[in-house]
């Protein structure tokens, strides 16, 4: 036997509880939405600051010299529900120098931040090169020009294998 079914009365409590609750979800929602968007663009704009007062004050002979606040693009933090990662990913900004190279700024988790040149690879990849002040970079610069047109077998994918497997 089946159950019979019921059709709600448009002007019973319940039928009036719906349509509010429905409105009270929809509005919550929309200040999720609102939240989260200013979130992330208070991340961004403290990702480029971050990343403008590290360069002026480790790279004041290199990076000062040649890099703005407006060189900077600004990325949010990545929950882990928004990555395959198991931790979230802090924020972070990034500026194109030319010729494949950015330089990349996030905060460490315990204390500073930290610079890494992003260098395209011939093989499609890039390679990664940490950098901490004027010394370390000049001595990367070399060691790109140097190395420019070959691959040193320490790139990271740029982007998933078509084979399925992780990346």
């Amino acid at each position: 036997m089946t159950e019979p079914i019921t059709v709600p009365e448009q002007d019973s409590v319940v039928g009036r509880l719906r349509d509010l609750a429905a409105r009270s979800r929809e509005a919550t929602e929309l200040d999720w939405v609102r939240e989260r968007k200013d979130r992330h663009e208070r991340e961004r704009q403290e990702a480029v600051r971050g990343a403008d007062w590290y360069v002026r004050n480790h790279f004041p002979s290199t990076f000062a010299l040649v890099l703005t606040a407006t060189s900077w693009q600004g990325y949010p933090r990545l929950d882990d529900t928004e990555t395959e990662a198991l931790t979230s990913i802090p924020p972070a900004a990034v500026a194109h120098l030319g010729e494949g190279v950015w330089i990349h700024h996030t905060r460490r988790r315990f204390g500073g931040g930290m610079a890494t040149l992003l260098i395209a690879c011939v093989c499609g990849n890039y390679r990664e090169a940490a950098v901490d002040d004027d010394y370390a970079l000049a001595r990367e610069m070399d060691y790109l020009a140097d190395t420019h047109d070959v691959c040193l077998g320490t790139c990271t994918p740029s982007r998933p294998a078509t084979d399925g497997e992780d990346w």
